[in-house]
Formats: C-alpha cells, sequence, structure tokens
C-alpha cells in the first residue's frame, strides 16, 4: 500500500528535550494527624527544611557559619573571686564548651531554637537535634518542661519509650527570631525561604541556559517562504540533526538554511533577577555584603555595613549571655556552693594586630613625662592583661588615692630647693611603712634557688589557697585550681580502689573490698568529694568531714613488712584520706604546671615541725631533675611527695 506523502505548513519536527517550562502547582491532601498536646506546642514550620537548605546550598551555609563566627568569635568569663574563676575555667574546659556554643548558636540560627542539655553535677553540655524537641507551656505561657521525640507521630502515646521528658532546668532554650507569646524562634533561614528557592531556581534556570548555549542548538529551515514541505523531510532531517557533531560537514541546497539559535539577554535576565534576590537576602539576613565576599564595595560603604553588623551581634550576644547565665553558670556556682557571684562575659576579644597597636599607644604614654604615677600604674596593669600575665596583682602596684597630689607637691619642694625637707618626708614614711608588720611567710633557704617555702601551719583549717601562697609561688592559683580538679577527674585513685588493687595483686574485686579498699562508686564520690573541697577553698577539716559523712568507710586491712596482717581503725581514715590524697594530687598539679612552664628541676620541701619524720627531714632541700628519685639522708625514696601516708611535703619548681 501506498502512503500518500503529507506536505504542511508549519509543521514543527524535533527530538524530545528539555525545554523551559513553568512549574505545575497543584494541590495534595495530607494525612491530618491530631497533634498531641502532651508532647508541647506544634513547631511553626519543618525544622527539618531549613536544615536541608543549610546542607545543601553554600551560599546559606556560609552566610550562617560567618554569622555563628561572628558571635561567639574569642570571648572569655571573668570573675574577681579567683575560686569563682578557677571553677568556670574547669567546667568551660571539662565541657568542651566553646564548641559546644558555637554548635548551639547555629542551630538556633539555622531552625530558629537551639536546644543545649545541661548536666551541671557532671559538668557536661550537649547540642540535642531541634528537629525532635518540643517545648510543653501552661495556660501562662510558662515552659513546664521539655520533651523529646524521635518516634512516629502518628503513633505517638505519653508512655511511649521513645519519648524523653527534660525539667526546665535541664534545657537551655536560644530561640533566635522569636515573636512574643510563641514558643519558638523562627531563625533567619524560613522568613527568607520565598527568596532563597527563587535564587535556587534561578540558579538551576541560568545553569540549563548554559548549558543548551554550549551545544549550539541548531534551527534548520527548509523550502520557500508560504510553500508547504513534506512532513516527511522534515522528520528525516530532525532525525539526522540527533547525530550532528562538530565533526560533520553539511552541503544544503538554496532552500535549506541552518543557523545556531540565538538566545538574545535571556542569561543576562536571569543573572539580573538573581542578584535582586540576593540583595534582598541580604536585607532579609541582616549579613553585610562584605562579609559574604560578594559586590565591588568602596571601604566606606563597608564601614557602615560592619558597624551596623557589629550592633546586630552585639544583640545576638546580649541574648546568649543572658541565657547562658541564667541557665548554666549562675546554677552551676550555686550547686558547688558559690551562690551570689557575679561573672562578666567579654566578647569580641582583641586579634594580634589591635593588641599590638594598643600595646604602642600605652607604651608611648608611659614613656611621657607628664604621666602621673596613678595613672603609670594603670597603664602597667593594662599592659600586663593585654600579655595575659594572670598573676600582675602580686607584682605591679595598685593606684593609690592622694598619690598624685603627694607627688606632685614633693616636686614643688624639691623645685623650691626644699630638698632637705622632702628627703625627711620620705624618711618617715618609709620608716611607718616598715612599723607595719607584715604577713609571715618563711622563704626558702637561698641554696636551694627554689620558689617557694618551708613551713606550713598546722591547723586543719588551712585551705588550698592558703597551701598554695605557703607552698609555692609564680604558679598562677586558677591555672593551679584547674590543672589539681583535672588531676582529680583522670586519677585511678590506685591505693584506694579495690578494683585497681585486684588488678594489680590479680585478686577478685570482693576480696579487696573485704579488706576496706573502695568500690568503683564510692571512688567516684571521692572525687566528688575532693573537686568540691578544692574548688571551694574549703579546709581541710571539711574535707574530713565531706569523706567522713559521705563515705561508708570499712577497716583497711593491709599487710605488714613482715608478711603479718594490720588493721586500720576505719575512724581514722577520713583524715588520713584527706591529707594523703590533697597532698599527692597538689604535687602532680604542680609537676604538671612546671614542667609547663620549661622548668627542669624540683626541690623537696618538709613541713618543718615536732611531728616531721627524720626520712622527709633528710629529703630536705634535696633537689632532683622532675621524674628522678629523691633519696633522704635515711635512704628513704620517693619520685614525690608524699613519702608516706599523712605526708606534708612539698616539691618546688627550681629556676
Amino acid at each position: 500500500m501506498k502512503i500518500k506523502e503529507v506536505k504542511v505548513k508549519g509543521y514543527i519536527g524535533g527530538t524530545k528535550d528539555d525545554y523551559f517550562k513553568e512549574s505545575f502547582k497543584g494541590e495534595i491532601q495530607d494525612v491530618v494527624v491530631k497533634w498531641p498536646k502532651e508532647l508541647g506546642v506544634v513547631h511553626p514550620f519543618k525544622f527539618e527544611d531549613a536544615e536541608k537548605v543549610y546542607k545543601h546550598y553554600g551560599l546559606i551555609n556560609g552566610a550562617i557559619n560567618k554569622i555563628a563566627d561572628n558571635i561567639v568569635g574569642e570571648f572569655t568569663v571573668d570573675c574577681e573571686n579567683p575560686n569563682v574563676q578557677a571553677l568556670v575555667n574547669d567546667f568551660m574546659k571539662n565541657s568542651n564548651f566553646t564548641v559546644k556554643i558555637r554548635e548551639w548558636i547555629r542551630e538556633g540560627l539555622i531552625k530558629g531554637n537551639g536546644f543545649l542539655e545541661i548536666d551541671l553535677k557532671e559538668a557536661k553540655i550537649r547540642v540535642i537535634n531541634a528537629n525532635n524537641m518540643y517545648v510543653r507551656r501552661n495556660t501562662k505561657g510558662e515552659v513546664l518542661e521539655y520533651n523529646q521525640y524521635l518516634g512516629d507521630m502518628s503513633r505517638f502515646t505519653p508512655n511511649s519509650r521513645k519519648l524523653i521528658t527534660f525539667k526546665e532546668n535541664q534545657i537551655a532554650h536560644l530561640p533566635i527570631n522569636y515573636i512574643s507569646d510563641e514558643a519558638y524562634g523562627w531563625g533567619i533561614i524560613m522568613p527568607n525561604e520565598r527568596l532563597i528557592e527563587n535564587m535556587i531556581k534561578n540558579e538551576q534556570d541560568l545553569h540549563k541556559l548554559i548549558s543548551r548555549k554550549a551545544g549550539a542548538p541548531i534551527h534548520v529551515k527548509f523550502g520557500q517562504p508560504g510553500e508547504a514541505v513534506s512532513k516527511t523531510s522534515i522528520d528525516d532531517m530532525s532525525s539526522k540533526l540527533q547525530y550532528m557533531t562538530n565533526r560533520t560537514e553539511w552541503v544544503t541546497d538554496g532552500n535549506t538554511e541552518m543557523k545556531v539559535i540565538d538566545f538574545g539577554q535571556v542569561g543576562q535576565n536571569l543573572t539580573d533577577c538573581w542578584l535582586q534576590d540576593f540583595r534582598e537576602l541580604i536585607a532579609g539576613m541582616d549579613v553585610p555584603e562584605v562579609l559574604l565576599n560578594s559586590g565591588q564595595l568602596n571601604e566606606g560603604i563597608a564601614k557602615v555595613q560592619l558597624a551596623g553588623w557589629q550592633r546586630k551581634i552585639r544583640s545576638y550576644q546580649d541574648l546568649i549571655e543572658d541565657i547562658i547565665n541564667n541557665k548554666i553558670i549562675k546554677p552551676y556556682l550555686e550547686e558547688n556552693g558559690m551562690s551570689g557571684e557575679e561573672v562578666d562575659f567579654i566578647w569580641n576579644l582583641p586579634g594580634e594586630e589591635e593588641k599590638n597597636l594598643k600595646l604602642t599607644t600605652l607604651n608611648t604614654l608611659l614613656g611621657n613625662m607628664s604621666t602621673t604615677e596613678n595613672m603609670k600604674r594603670l597603664i602597667q596593669i593594662e599592659i600586663a592583661k593585654i600579655l595575659n600575665i594572670t598573676d600582675f596583682d602580686k607584682y605591679l602596684p595598685s593606684p593609690e588615692e592622694g598619690l598624685d597630689e603627694q607627688n606632685s607637691a614633693d616636686n614643688r619642694a624639691l623645685k623650691m630647693g626644699e630638698v632637705e625637707v622632702a628627703v625627711e618626708k620620705k624618711e618617715v614614711e618609709k620608716k611607718k611603712e616598715m612599723d607595719i608588720k607584715q604577713p609571715e611567710i618563711p622563704k626558702a633557704k637561698a641554696n636551694t634557688k627554689a620558689i617557694g617555702h618551708t613551713h606550713i601551719k598546722e591547723s586543719q583549717d588551712i585551705t588550698l589557697m592558703e597551701w598554695v601562697n605557703v607552698a609555692e609561688a609564680n604558679v598562677s592559683y586558677i591555672d593551679f585550681l584547674s590543672t589539681l580538679i583535672d588531676k582529680v577527674n583522670k586519677d585511678k585513685f590506685e591505693d584506694l580502689s579495690a578494683i585497681e588493687q585486684a588488678r594489680i595483686e590479680q585478686k577478685t574485686e570482693e576480696e579487696m573490698v573485704n579488706r576496706g579498699l573502695l568500690t568503683e562508686t564510692e571512688v567516684k564520690r571521692l572525687k566528688s568529694i575532693l573537686r568540691s573541697g578544692f574548688r571551694r577553698n574549703q579546709p581541710l577539716s571539711q574535707i574530713v568531714s565531706d569523706i567522713k559523712d559521705g563515705l561508708n568507710l570499712r577497716d583497711r586491712v593491709y599487710i605488714k613488712e613482715d608478711g603479718s596482717e594490720g588493721v586500720l581503725d576505719k575512724k581514722y581514715r577520713p583524715e588520713l584520706i584527706a591529707r594523703t590524697e590533697s597532698v599527692r594530687l597538689t604535687n602532680e598539679a604542680l609537676k604538671t604546671i612546671y614542667q609547663d612552664q620549661g622548668l627542669k628541676e624540683w626541690a623537696w620541701f618538709a613541713t618543718i615541725s615536732d611531728r616531721t619524720c627524720e626520712d622527709c627531714m633528710g629529703m630536705q632541700d634535696k633537689i632532683v631533675k622532675i621524674g628522678e628519685t629523691f633519696t633522704s639522708d635515711t635512704g628513704a625514696m620517693a619520685k614525690q611527695p608524699p613519702l608516706h601516708d599523712n605526708c606534708r611535703c612539698v616539691a618546688i619548681g627550681v629556676k
């Protein structure tokens, strides 16, 4: 059968391909889930959607990270009380505070809500994914509890094993872009959702257009204008075009025209549209364009943008500081007996360039002849702070009321020739100063070159701070206390632990417990007592009392040198443990600090009294390299104090 060839006008032939077309929008019906009131307030939007945008769109990812980095930056927490400072430093170190806070803030910026779980007893914090966290409130808007639910919402029950409930004080909730009376914040992604969608679509269209341009699409025109062309001929040419490559040569007659399609200004229009959305996004996220490495801004505009940006960052910092203070720092201090103490957050610490500029200015002022004595003292203190000299107050004089007036009077007297009067006045003041009774702090013997003292008072009321001040020098108390707490946390307490002694002696743990050694739980409790005592600067007598009340100590059965069994009555053990472990851990902490300072040697110092044993007296003034063994004149040996139970000796670094 012969098929009649059909000729048509205006017929279009071609291959299937992707064309620009408007996406159809239709409605769908979701399965309605009745929201469980027991869980809390429903989320205002899907937090998962904001998380996807952050993960998959580099521009938003970079903007969020820039904001988080600028909020946290370099910061510190300052406290007037050195014990509080050491406590806060210890918490921040053990909890990995800076890293966790940055993660918490980033979660808040992305999803509008950051949830931080707080464990004050263990000094730990961790960020919980906001996708699964819900706030339950009463009718007045007061938070009752926080709930975490990881199960299927349609199968939720109040007794579900996948439901975890947190008390109000166990969660620090950070709402970003919070609207009054709402339970959640909105973050900075969702308010800009439409702009972000448009930008992503524009980028896709632009890249599709570029891809098509790179493929050089060709339009073929057949026949003479106004004449019909065979449909078969058009389809045949369309089929051939599918296999056309840049190596193919084509020859046509005068009735066939071939040319590359020109898209005109479509690409430029897409680019302009994207840039407009980008500028609106910058305004919506309140991020300076200069921080996103975009645009050729002049220096003046950049400075104006950054100035406004700093005010925005400060508002974030005020919110975060308030939550950290009331949810973490203050409760933690109360947990450790430091209630009522105040702390100051110092954000945006200066960089090296700024520090150097400030030091140059201060040194210029210091050398100025017109700078008063009190001003010089203030400048010296400020320089010490910039150089991070923590114990400058030991060496630098503080400003004094009336000092400048007195110096002016002295200078006038000298200029008037009244030298004798000025000298006499100075002598009188010097005599008065020498008549003031100074606190007795015995120094180390001169031939030892050591930094430290040889006497420690007998009273059980001595505190850790007094011990450090008397026992050593040139060691920051705050650094010492932080190091000491770290030693307590990591130490195995081998001489007291049933588990450790069972391992050493190849016995069962039960046998060791029956000998009076401590179970794993009791060792943890002892650590808690020592940490609390050291942090609060408690006297030894209080630590003894806490051990007595907090541990159910048993008689200690031990093996004497002759192989027979000895028994230590449990009533003597609290004081023995408190004294011995405090001295042991103190010397461990000092050793670490001295090694960090680069000291190579240390000297043995005994606590001199009628109770000092011959072995410890024989160690007095001995100097060895840190890590090597001290040998007493009596033949006793030890790598560091304590030499024996209830030992009160200390090893001091040697310059």
